[in-house]
């Protein structure tokens, strides 16, 4: 970088809209090889992103390597991104491209459809071995695509909470389960350890699979004042009972 380049990238900055204040905020910007930040640029303009919209919330991907903005969009759009979506998840774009294509699949594996990732891109941002982690313990007890073919022709699937249709019973699902998978993996650990020492089984666990996103402490302190009041398990389970211990935890 030398002085020619530095006042190159000021003077493109200002053109496109940067104040010196944003500037100052983004002055790695300046240290960057002018072709980079041009080429960023245009690329996002093409992307549909406004100059005020990259100025004031994605200045930073200018910065980014060129190619894996390219990669990235190429991915998101393979999955049925809208420009829009993309926009909205504007630093996806900046993510290394292994990491984005790792996690998209790691999500497909777990049951996700195309549609259901872009509702939750979000999850797109996680570490990919934060989500796994979290996917591979809530498959091993029975969640993600198992869960969703075992519901898909039951009368459970039809006729769930507001007698909601097939299609949007799965959204809510996905909803639900997706809000598990930005847990801490060491706090759904310790909630499946702790039903199980309860006795639930996988499958218990997986019909009541809202109680994994509650405070292990919370679940904990709960299963020790039923045990204290003489509750045996046959009366918790699932199969006894299906929202009994859901039901203690919402009451506390």
């Amino acid at each position: 970088m030398n002085a020619d380049e530095l006042v190159e990238n000021y003077n493109f900055l200002k053109e496109i809209g940067f104040t010196n204040r944003v500037i100052a905020k983004q002055t790695q910007l300046l240290c960057e090889d002018p072709e980079t930040i041009s080429r960023n640029y245009v690329q996002l303009s093409e992307f549909g992103m406004s100059d005020s919209y990259i100025v004031n919330d994605k200045a930073y991907l200018l910065g980014k390597n060129p190619e894996n903005i390219s990669r990235n969009f190429v991915q998101l759009k393979e999955i049925g991104f809208t420009d829009f979506m993309i926009t909205m998840g504007g630093d996806l774009l900046g993510k290394n491209p292994e990491t984005l294509g790792r996690n998209i699949d790691k999500l497909k594996e777990f049951g996700f459809r195309d549609r259901d990732i872009e509702k939750r891109y979000y999850l797109l941002r996680k570490n990919p071995a934060t989500l796994g982690r979290n996917i591979d313990k809530l498959k091993e007890i029975g969640l993600g695509d198992d869960y969703f073919s075992r519901l898909w022709d039951s009368r459970e699937f039809f006729y769930g909470k507001n007698f909601k249709g097939k299609e949007a019973r799965k959204d809510s699902i996905i909803f639900e389960q997706s809000q598990l998978l930005m847990e801490n993996p060491e706090t759904l650990g310790r909630n499946i350890d702790k039903l199980k020492e309860i006795g639930f089984t996988n499958r218990d666990i997986a019909k009541q699979y809202r109680l994994l996103g509650w405070n292990p402490e919370t679940i904990s302190r709960n299963i020790d004042k039923l045990k204290g009041l003489g509750v045996e398990y046959s009366m918790i389970a699932p199969d006894a009972q299906d929202s009994f211990l859901w039901n203690v935890m919402s009451s506390t």
